[in-house]
């Protein structure tokens, strides 16, 4: 997907979340705040160590909440060299309706795509062609039905009160006839072999209980025996019915001690967990942001964020925004809930309603509902009652809404705007969740990754009068405005092109949509790396010199015989990089890629730049690399904040890694 900046519609519409701030508990009349990247960190070591006391190295996580903390506890596991095997699982709450479809899933993935991606930055993989049930062969498709225990206990206040009674039963519950037919065809399924296994059943809360029962109900299908037990981040359960077959972080007793530390924070946060669930009647499908944005881009029209930027005001003209918000928060029967609603809420609701309208239920009108609903009242800690009640007060608000957005014009424009609203608000998306995952990964490496600040290698470029620049551009000037004793202060003015000395280009160089050199994401600018010796190489890298070395990491730094050129005159005949070189390292999924010349080619064509660009790979120009080895290092390269423009020069510096 295309890096985009966002138009000031999308940031409008779309702000940075904050919907606990706004909302005092009503028990304890307090106030609360999110868990930061370090105390995520912390509570997941308490996490692993309940994990490892469970003594079952299989941990099949419940998505798509629990994900995010997830993916911490398993980065800390194979830090420890902890030998668990980490899988996702997701089963809608409204199993009944599809059920055939999520069998379909579960038989279709392999033991590769229910395991969770080892890398921050990975969503799961989608479910690839496998082996496939006919139907037909299925009969009625129907959970099988449940003894009269079952019965009772459901009818009963479990759902309000947990207890993990019902699971018990539920473990031990016989097997009749219809469970034993679909479990036969389920059988060779590669879930199957999972749960053969013993493992651990993974969620952020255990509240209700509801999905965690039917979750285990269909995972019953495709065992002969399900052998479980449960790790929740939070449980409503006081810890004396805590079974020896269940653990938790916190428990009803220590509930509000958990919230003054900081509230779970990834509860409902597409934008943040990078993928949802579509379901429809016989369809149930994992789509990731970046991937509908792509298959949305590709149908053709206009996709240019310009188009939003010069259309945003009539969007907010046509429509009497103010009006409507006005008919929302009357409709809302709690308060607290009325006065947070705003007109970003209605105009997110808008979104999908205007994609209903016009297409029906989509995986595109899912994601706006997904983004409205992230929006909300925050679930935990505030009672569920503000949630419900915000589902409760649009619902009741829809035809108002629908009237007003069936206008005509209204519809026209969106059809003019769509593609483009959709790949900016998912690049948004993905850059929040790049910007989690970095903060995510900074932590973690200063706690683990043992960075040597002590020892490092200075790869810029002095920046001076004698500055070797490109051939056509002006040398850097450094004025002498003022100068002690003559003046109180020494006092310089610095005249020089954004591309002088050790630089970082933006996409925006080539590209009138993309990032400024002020909007490239500081995750691409710090982290592990890794250099790499290309010093053999005479004139020109090829795709077959990289594909000789054990390229480890997305952050790359291309060490050749131009860093031990002096440096006094332009080198026409400089080391260079092929464009099938460029495209075979951007297909690898390199984020940064540094160099140690003025540029990456001959001649200022521009094609290798073109390349990485095209694709918001993030440059950095004129390194200094000959004091740095062929290995693994830590980068800290900040470029100056100047808004708005094409590169902006940089400090680069690589620290030891212990």
């Amino acid at each position: 997907m295309h890096k985009q900046y966002p138009s000031p519609l999308v940031l409008d519409i779309f702000p940075e979340l904050d919907n606990l701030s706004p909302f005092v508990h009503p028990r304890t009349r307090l106030s609360y705040r999110w868990l930061n990247s370090s105390q995520i960190i912390e509570l997941a070591e308490k996490s692993l160590n309940q994990l490892v006391q469970l003594d079952i190295d299989q941990v099949i996580v419940a998505e798509s909440g629990a994900m995010p903390f997830a993916k911490v506890c398993q980065w800390l596991s194979k830090k420890k060299g902890l030998n668990l095997h980490w899988y996702s699982i997701k089963v809608p709450r409204d199993i009944h309706d599809f059920l055939e479809p999520t069998i379909q899933y579960g038989l279709k993935q392999t033991v590769n795509e229910w395991k969770i991606s080892e890398n921050f930055d990975q969503t799961p993989v989608g479910f690839g062609a496998r082996a496939e049930i006919n139907p037909g062969m299925m009969g009625e498709v129907c959970l099988p039905p449940l003894s009269s225990e079952l019965n009772a206990l459901l009818e009963s206040k479990y759902f309000e009160t947990p207890s993990l009674s019902l699971m018990e039963a539920l473990r031990t519950a016989p097997k009749n006839p219809s469970h034993e037919r679909l479990s036969s065809l389920t059988r060779e399924s590669d879930l199957s072999k999972i749960l053969a296994k013993p493992f651990i059943y993974f969620d952020e809360y255990i509240d209700s209980g509801k999905t965690l029962f039917q979750t285990i109900r269909f995972l019953n299908l495709f065992a002969e025996k399900l052998d479980f037990k449960l790790f929740s981040y939070m449980t409503k359960l006081p810890k004396s019915q805590v079974s020896d077959y269940s653990t938790s972080l916190f428990t009803a007793e220590t509930e509000f001690d958990a919230y003054k530390i900081g509230v779970y924070p990834f509860e409902n946060r597409v934008d943040w967990i990078g993928y949802f669930y579509f379901t429809q009647p016989g369809l149930y499908k994992r789509i990731s942001v970046s991937e509908l944005a792509l298959e949305i881009a590709s149908i053709g029209g206009n996709c240019d964020s310009s188009l939003l930027k010069n259309q945003s005001g009539k969007y907010i003209e046509i429509v009497n925004w103010p009006d409507l918000t006005s008919t929302v928060k009357s409709n809302c029967t709690i308060p607290v809930v009325a006065d947070y609603i705003s007109q970003h809420h209605v105009q997110q609701y808008g979104f999908f309603l205007l994609e209903k309208i016009s297409r029906g239920s989509t995986p595109t009108s899912e994601f706006f509902f997904q983004l409205f609903d992230m929006y909300g009242p925050v679930w935990s800690p505030m009672p569920d009652d503000y949630h419900f009640n915000y589902w409760e007060t649009f619902e009741k608000s829809r035809p108002q809404l629908e009237s007003a957005l069936s206008n005509p014009t209204v519809q026209e424009l969106y059809e003019r705007i769509r593609r483009a609203l959709v790949c900016e608000v998912a690049a948004l998306c993905e850059s929040r969740r790049a910007d989690l995952n970095h903060s995510l990964t900074l932590e973690l490496e200063k706690k683990y990754m043992n960075v040597n600040f002590e020892k490092f290698v200075d790869i810029s470029m002095e920046l001076n009068a004698k500055t070797l620049v490109w051939v056509e551009d002006k040398s850097p000037e450094l004025i002498p405005v003022a100068r002690q004793p003559q003046a109180p202060v020494n006092f310089t003015w610095l005249s020089f092109g954004a591309h002088a000395g050790t630089h970082v280009d933006a996409p925006y160089y080539l590209y009138n949509e993309k990032w400024t050199s002020d909007q490239i994401p500081l995750s691409r600018m710090m982290g592990k790396c890794q250099v790499l010796d290309l010093t053999h190489v005479d004139r020109v890298i090829e795709v077959e010199d990289l594909k000789k070395l054990d390229i480890r990491q997305k952050k790359i730094f291309l060490k050749t015989k131009n860093s031990y050129d002096p440096l006094v005159e332009f080198h026409h005949k400089h080391v260079v990089l092929s464009v099938p070189a460029a495209e075979y390292l951007v297909n690898l999924g390199m984020e940064t890629v540094g160099y140690d010349y003025q540029t990456f080619e001959q001649g200022g064509s521009n094609d290798v730049h073109r390349a990485f660009l095209k694709e918001s790979v993030t440059l950095l120009d004129n390194l200094r690399l000959a004091d740095a080895e062929a290995k693994e290092y830590f980068l800290m390269c900040l470029p100056v904040k100047v808004t708005g423009i094409d590169a902006a020069p940089a400090r680069a510096v690589l620290f030891e890694m212990m």
